[in-house]
């Protein structure tokens, strides 16, 4: 059984490879401090895999500009790989199932939104 991940994050970079494109994209951790206030506490970073094969269903997906937000559902698998510095870095490995590209004003809509008041 696959895990399902869907996450909204922001598109950092595009590889292309013969057999499809990563989209390197990452999600901010962000928790509210004692006075309340909405503060950046980490970052995940996630690559988004796109098959060659389905190329044509995300053409918008892989025209966006690089940076912008993308809504993401698609299987998830966690990985990790050593840097340079020796360090184990972990991530998330998404196969794309669905992707919508976000306005690009990154305004959010008003009406319908009062419950929720955590900032991307």
């Amino acid at each position: 059984m696959a895990i399902e991940a869907t996450f909204t994050g922001w598109l950092n970079d595009k590889k292309d490879f013969d057999w499809g494109t990563v989209l390197k994209m990452s999600h901010s951790v962000r928790r509210k401090d004692e006075s309340g206030q909405w503060q950046t506490v980490g970052k995940d970073f996630i690559d988004v895999i796109i098959d060659k094969n389905k190329a044509a269903e995300f053409s918008d997906v892989l025209s966006a500009p690089v940076p912008c937000r993308l809504d993401v559902t698609g299987n998830a698998k966690p990985a990790h790989y050593t840097n340079q510095q020796g360090e184990v870095v972990s991530y998330l490995k998404v196969w794309a199932n669905a992707i919508e590209v976000q306005e690009q004003d990154f305004k959010p809509a008003v009406e319908g939104t009062e419950y929720i008041d955590t900032p991307f």
